[in-house]
């Protein structure tokens, strides 16, 4: 069995536009793909499309959270907003996507909220993303 360990999807909507133009400008520079090629390949159908073609049988969506990154001040969703798509795709793809909530650990009941989206939501594990504004070794 063949396992792609990290994904996202809806990624442009679900960012700040100048998140999203960062994810683009690394994405081209890692694959050397187009903006309207990057572009094209967020949502969960061409998401399994792509496994498809690739000959993966499963792939781990994973969420970010952002919502107390200072530096995206103009982020609007809220957590749950964000996981929306997620949830959806998971429910659409159960056999060929896996579920990683994203939480960021200074969040208020973060620990309530992760067993939420494993109990509720089926989430199979958690994604910590310090690049939002914490280092893995802060208290």
């Amino acid at each position: 069995m063949i396992i792609d360990f990290h994904a996202h999807i809806r990624m442009d909507t679900l960012v700040t536009p100048k998140y999203w133009r960062g994810w683009i400008a690394t994405s081209q520079a890692a694959s050397g793909a187009s903006e309207e090629r990057i572009g094209e390949r967020i949502g969960a159908d061409e998401l399994v499309r792509d496994m498809d073609e690739a000959g993966i049988d499963k792939t781990v969506v994973v969420g970010v959270d952002l919502g107390l990154c200072k530096e995206l001040d103009d982020y609007k969703l809220n957590w749950y907003e964000y996981h929306e798509p997620i949830r959806e795709a998971l429910k659409k793809y159960p056999d060929r996507l896996i579920g990683f909530v994203g939480i960021d650990p200074r969040r208020e009941k973060a620990v309530e909220l992760l067993e939420m989206a494993v109990r509720e939501w089926g989430m199979k594990g958690v994604k910590l993303h310090p690049s939002a504004g914490f280092y893995p070794n802060d208290p």
